[in-house]
């Protein structure tokens, strides 16, 4: 491999894949969902790289004390009752579709039903 790689350069590496891994790398090839094999090892590397670096959840710390705040202030919301709300409007959209109503309307009909 060569000792420098930059942008310009192109390095070589040798990857010993499975027969396994090699066969179905060239049926993905032959099938048109993939370039060639080198590019899939590629793309993986990228997926590699992309996945460890979203490891370091430490940016979601605020957020999550937040919410772990708003919880044991009781302030938050139960997924039935997410679930139940999210069914009504799903209910006006559809009695809007087939009505020819607006969305609000067969949303206040609904509700005064």
């Amino acid at each position: 491999m060569a000792e420098h790689c930059a942008d310009y350069y192109v390095c070589c590496m040798a990857i010993t894949l499975t027969s396994e891994q090699h066969m179905w790398l060239e049926a993905e090839v032959a099938a048109g969902r993939i370039t060639s094999v080198e590019d899939a090892l590629r793309l993986a590397v990228d997926h590699f790289r992309i996945a460890a670096d979203v490891t370091d959840f430490s940016w979601m710390k605020s957020h999550l004390d937040r919410v772990r705040a708003q919880i044991a202030r009781d302030e938050h919301v139960d997924y039935a009752d997410v679930a139940e709300r999210i069914q009504k409007h799903r209910i006006a959209l559809e009695w809007a579709r087939r009505s020819f109503q607006t969305y609000g309307e067969a949303y206040k009909a609904l509700a005064q039903s």
